[in-house]
């Protein structure tokens, strides 16, 4: 038996800010060079007390409701990111929990 994703699914935060946005923010910042280089034009920015943990569960609450895949079906879940609640527990545990 092989190993296999099935599904993947994203959430981003509601709070959209865009390079016009930041400009205003940081006038001597050239942000239409850096959408020019790096085709970013605006990036979704986390509420205040809004953590990885939870971006992570409204991704997986997302999937479920698509049908694609029951919770029962998942045998382990990959977790990534340089911002964890914790240390210990993992975000990929608390979430398989």
């Amino acid at each position: 038996m092989g190993i296999s994703i099935k599904a993947i699914e994203y959430y981003l935060p509601e709070k959209e800010v865009s390079n016009a946005d930041l400009q205003l923010l940081h006038p001597t910042c050239d942000l239409k060079k850096v959408g020019e280089k790096s085709g970013v034009l605006s990036r979704h920015i986390s509420a205040e007390n809004e953590t990885a943990f939870d971006l992570a569960f409204k991704a997986i609450e997302k999937l479920f409701a698509t049908n694609i895949i029951e919770r029962s079906d998942v045998d382990g879940i990959i977790f990534c990111t340089q911002s964890p609640d914790f240390i210990m527990p993992s975000n990929a545990f608390l979430i398989h929990k």
